[in-house]
């Protein structure tokens, strides 16, 4: 069965919002993030935290997105992008100067390729040297940054809730200018 070039991929850039048409029919909505998501986007955060620092703390140890003050901050200085499907957000990410602050998905929704296209909406904006962090442990996340490009240029120990020694990467990407 031969399918048009319309079915097989939809890509319409509309008032900020990427709509990208995924398995099944399923529509994938990339779009800035709106007060309104916020209890979506601590939910999101809440679900996959865990996964962040498995093996590394307990999920008694997580500290709430809207109770931790270093991380709202950043989050409130960061630009954020929310993922749409089924009309639920799914995931979020953000960036702040040339700076990967949050990719966050829901881990209903891993391996959709989701953590992908919100990388690859938000690079493009966030600069020509582009950084992240993420835990040593992290691997899945480490093995998407490597596909899309990032290597490693540091690791250090660093501190989670001021009292919890991790093992960090730093993580570097060069691109061309957009």
């Amino acid at each position: 069965m031969k399918r048009s070039v319309e079915d097989a991929v939809e890509l319409i850039n509309r008032k900020g919002k990427i709509t990208d048409r995924m398995e099944a029919g399923q529509n994938l909505i990339i779009r800035a993030y709106e007060p309104a998501d916020w209890e979506a986007v601590c939910t999101v955060f809440a679900q996959a935290k865990p996964d962040e620092f498995k093996g590394v703390l307990g999920e008694e140890d997580i500290i709430p997105l809207d109770q931790d003050e270093a991380i709202l901050k950043s989050f409130h200085d960061s630009a954020i992008y929310v993922a749409e499907k089924d009309n639920r957000i799914v995931g979020f990410a953000g960036y702040h100067s040339q700076f990967i602050s949050f990719l966050f998905i829901s881990p209903h929704y891993y391996r959709q390729h989701i953590a992908t296209k919100l990388l690859e909406h938000i690079l493009p904006m966030a600069g020509n040297e582009v950084s992240l962090l993420v835990l040593k442990s992290n691997l899945p996340a480490i093995n998407l940054y490597r596909k899309l490009g990032f290597t490693i240029a540091e690791e250090f120990n660093g501190k989670y809730n001021e009292s919890i020694t991790v093992t960090v990467l730093r993580l570097s990407k060069t691109q061309a200018a957009f």
